[in-house]
């Protein structure tokens, strides 16, 4: 009647199976990037301002500066904006506040030559 055969009918076309799963395979990339994006949208408020302020006002207080560092760096994460520049702001920050602990360190332990004139 309709001029197709049973076998043909019942066979499995191996075509139909290939974009099936390349079908299957974009869903699962589209439902990934559609978590992260909801992630992102989900956090109410951008943090990195506040990270990069601790970060800029820890670079000047040498013993604090270290522990403020170290929280901005454990808080941050790829959803803020800046999340790069903070880590560039971080250790720059660390560097500066163990530059601070030598110039304290050598200050306290009377490390070097220091000469005091007075000026008349």
């Amino acid at each position: 009647l309709y001029q197709v055969s049973i076998d043909e009918l019942l066979r499995e076309n191996e075509a139909l199976k290939e974009r099936i799963e390349t079908n299957n395979q974009e869903i699962n990339d589209k439902k990934e990037k559609l978590s992260l994006l909801q992630r992102t949208m989900a956090t109410e408020k951008d943090e990195s301002l506040l990270f990069l302020l601790l970060a800029g006002i820890g670079s000047f207080l040498f013993p604090l500066g270290l522990i403020l560092d170290g929280f901005v760096l454990w808080r941050n994460k790829k959803a803020n904006n800046f999340y790069v520049l903070i880590y560039i702001v971080c250790a720059f920050s660390i560097f500066l506040n163990l530059y601070d602990g030598y110039v304290h360190l050598s200050n306290i332990m009377n490390w070097g030559t220091t000469t005091i004139e007075k000026v008349e």
